[in-house]
């Protein structure tokens, strides 16, 4: 932000001063970006971008010397490069949390859709359970009549015998 410095050359000792403009309004401590003057403090009018704006400009700090400049240059460069860097893994970061969402959300279908196949099973199943306690009572009933019938084709042979045995005695 190129800064205009057109002001006086007056420096402020106390450490949140409260300057006025020639709007008559506060005006704030701003700190410069400028190739000329990095990291330098300064008041300025808020309404400097307005059109005919105030063009009330103070410096708050005196001049940096040169090694200053060079070293604030330097701070400058190296925190654009940073925020470029934290833009770039900004939009990495979202990237991922994109596809994580994407994912999680392909995991949800996957869980819904096992979801319902475990019910339509449990379903089957429970069909399968009654089938099989139906075959149980159908297989306790034919084991008692299976039991009647071997008990009747017993006495039956023992009858068998019996008069085949007393004729014979007769003889």
């Amino acid at each position: 932000m190129p800064i205009n410095s057109s002001s006086s050359t007056s420096y402020h000792s106390s450490p949140n001063p409260s300057v006025m403009c020639l709007c008559g309004i506060r005006a704030p401590l701003r700190t410069s970006n400028s190739e000329d003057n990095p990291g330098r403090r300064f008041f300025g009018c808020i309404n400097y971008k307005e059109y005919n704006g105030c063009t009330y400009f103070d410096w708050f700090d005196p001049p940096t010397c040169a090694r200053g400049m060079d070293y604030g240059r330097k701070m400058v460069k190296k925190n654009l490069a940073l925020e470029a860097q934290i833009a770039e893994l900004k939009k990495t970061n979202e990237a991922h949390i994109a596809e994580l969402k994407k994912s999680n959300e392909s995991l949800i279908e996957k869980i819904e859709e096992l979801l319902t196949i475990n019910e339509e099973q449990k379903h089957e199943m429970e069909g399968q359970r009654v089938v099989i306690e139906a075959l149980m009572k159908k297989s306790t009933v034919h084991e008692a009549n299976w039991n009647k019938m071997k008990i009747a084709l017993l006495v039956l042979f023992l009858v068998v015998i019996c008069m085949w045995v007393k004729p014979n005695d007769a003889v």
